[in-house]
């Protein structure tokens, strides 16, 4: 399984999928490293041939969508977290 798969199977963290994937395989950091260096060099050349757009391989690649509103309310964070007593 590729590290894009595993990603998708992990992609909400309160599914049980989450525990499944965790529960079965164990992915090293050498293994994460080489699949994500693989990945860039499989961008690279879809980039030089043309196949995408910059600015379609980072929606691609790209936790959130470029139209995505991420709010914090950091008052509200930092009263939460450091309460007054």
């Amino acid at each position: 399984m590729d590290l894009p798969q595993r990603l998708r199977l992990i992609d909400n963290l309160t599914s049980p999928c989450l525990y499944r994937v965790m529960a079965v395989e164990t992915v090293t950091f050498e293994e994460l490293d080489r699949e994500h260096r693989e990945e860039r060099i499989r961008d690279a050349e879809r980039l030089r041939r043309g196949e995408i757009t910059p600015e379609a391989l980072q929606e691609e690649n790209s936790l959130f969508s470029m139209e995505a509103k991420i709010t914090c309310d950091l008052v509200r964070y930092l009263k939460k977290a450091y309460p007054l007593r």
